[in-house]
C-alpha cells in the first residue's frame, strides 16, 4: 500500500484559496486543482473558516458587551 505525503498549506495559500472561492472566480473543483488539494479539503477550509468566523464574532460580542458593562459602571461611579 503506498503511503501517501501529507502537506501542510500555509495560511496564505488557504486564504488565497477562499478568497477564490468567495468571490466565485473558478469552481471549487478547479480551485481545488489550482492549489493542488482534494475537493474535500478546500470544503473543510470552507467549513473551519464559517465556524471560525462564527466564534470570533460570539467572542467580539461578548467582549464588547463586557467592556459597555464595565463602562456603565464607571460611567455611573464618575456621576456620583
Amino acid at each position: 500500500m503506498a503511503k501517501h505525503k501529507h502537506s501542510c498549506a500555509s495560511v496564505d495559500i488557504k486564504l488565497q484559496a477562499l478568497v477564490k472561492v468567495d468571490k466565485k472566480i473558478k469552481s471549487k473543483a478547479e480551485i481545488a486543482d489550482e492549489y493542488g488539494v482534494p475537493a474535500s479539503t478546500l470544503s473543510t477550509w470552507i467549513k473551519k473558516t464559517v465556524n471560525l468566523s462564527y466564534n470570533l464574532r460570539e467572542s467580539l460580542t461578548h467582549y464588547v458587551n463586557t467592556a459597555r458593562t464595565k463602562h456603565a459602571v464607571v460611567d455611573a461611579e464618575l456621576v456620583l
